[in-house]
């Protein structure tokens, strides 16, 4: 006896294995990659953070950690006569720099630290202060060179990633949190969080445009709809079918991902991140119900999944734009991914539980439309 005879879910069954061999390979992928990003975070953060208190020519280290002073050195040059130490908290204008090498003047001397003729310079380390060097190598013939530039964050156990991430032309990738990849779940927010709702929902609404289209479009739904099963049934079982799909897709990632998270950091509780991915369902939900009323809508699967997919990008876009000026912040709530915060769940800071409420809400609502619309709809012959 087979197990939709068994159950009586017979349209239910049918979805699974109809749709089972592409969610393999799909949860395979999705585990590959984000599992496969969250590993490369010790490597990630041993080639920056090395890099960072040095650079070309030029070293910066501990003069005396207690006190916040460091020791600046640079490579001396052969034929060098002077040596001017530039100090920014706001990074080198490139045109500036030009000037200085070029002559030796320009109107960057607020930004100079030293000069003379030694090769070492003791400089001040503030902790919320983020300041770089470089060394202009003034030579006998009069030409000027200079070393790289070296930053201060990376004695304080940062890297200068964190400060560009805090631009609000990066907020959107972070659900606009301030992203500290000093601590793995910060890098997970920018490597995973920034993707994770759009190439999953695409996914969940590739199956989800299928629910009605598909048989329209080969013809078998009037067979489908001879059998003892009414329009109301056959939608609702389709729609369970890649709803509970999506949900146990969204537990294997975070079951994956507590893993590789805590292989990493083992003081980060095993809650926090399966929930993080757990807790997207309802967005998916709605996703899934949008891509039903396509499916209805239109009798070609193309035309639907299209459609869908155009809305899935158009809403994770309105979302991101919401961080970039508290302007635009209202275009979080028009998107049902201003209802779903990654880096929240993953810090274990969610607690918006009238936002699933309004998303589960809204799911019910489009389910509801799906249904209206496909007990009117007249199914080509």
């Amino acid at each position: 006896m087979r197990l939709g005879s068994f159950t009586g879910l017979h349209i239910f069954w049918m979805t699974i294995r109809e749709s089972w061999k592409g969610y393999v390979v799909f949860l395979i992928l999705m585990v590959l990659i984000y599992g496969g990003a969250t590993a490369a975070y010790p490597s990630f953060m041993e080639s920056l953070q090395g890099e960072l208190p040095k650079a070309e020519g030029i070293e910066m280290i501990w003069e005396d950690e207690d006190a916040g002073i460091a020791n600046l050195t640079w490579d001396p040059l052969e034929g060098a006569v002077n040596y001017t130490v530039l100090r920014s908290e706001a990074g080198f204008n490139l045109g500036n720099l030009i000037g200085w090498m070029g002559n030796g003047s320009g109107n960057m001397s607020d930004m100079v630290a030293y000069q003379g003729q030694s090769t070492f310079l003791h400089v001040p380390v503030v902790d919320n202060i983020t300041a770089s060097y470089m060394t202009l190598i003034h030579m006998a013939n009069g030409n000027v060179t200079s070393t790289g530039i070296v930053v201060d964050v990376g004695l304080k156990g940062k890297n200068a990633l964190n400060d560009m991430m805090n631009d609000p032309t990066y907020a959107g990738f972070g659900g606009g949190r301030a992203v500290d990849f000093n601590d793995v779940r910060g890098f997970v927010v920018f490597e995973v969080g920034s993707y994770f709702g759009v190439v999953t929902a695409v996914y969940i609404a590739f199956l989800a445009v299928g629910v009605v289209a598909r048989d329209v479009e080969r013809k078998s739904m009037d067979l489908i709809l001879s059998m003892p099963v009414t329009r109301r049934r056959f939608l609702a079982e389709r729609t369970m079918a890649v709803a509970i799909m999506s949900f146990f897709a969204l537990v294997a990632i975070g079951l994956v991902m507590m893993f590789a998270i805590r292989s990493i950091d083992d003081s980060i509780p095993a809650w926090d991140v399966v929930s993080t991915f757990v807790g997207g369902f309802p967005l998916m939900l709605v996703i899934i119900g949008w891509s039903a009323i396509l499916s209805v809508v239109f009798n070609e699967v193309k035309v639907a999944m299209g459609a869908s997919f155009v809305l899935v990008l158009l809403a994770y876009i309105l979302n991101f734009a919401s961080f970039i000026t508290p302007d635009w912040e209202w275009l979080g709530t028009v998107t049902p991914y201003g209802y779903y915060n990654f880096g929240d769940f993953i810090f274990g800071e969610w607690d918006a539980w009238g936002d699933l409420a309004i998303l589960i809400g809204l799911f019910a609502v489009l389910m509801a439309i799906a249904v209206y619309l496909f007990d009117r709809k007249e199914l080509p012959t």
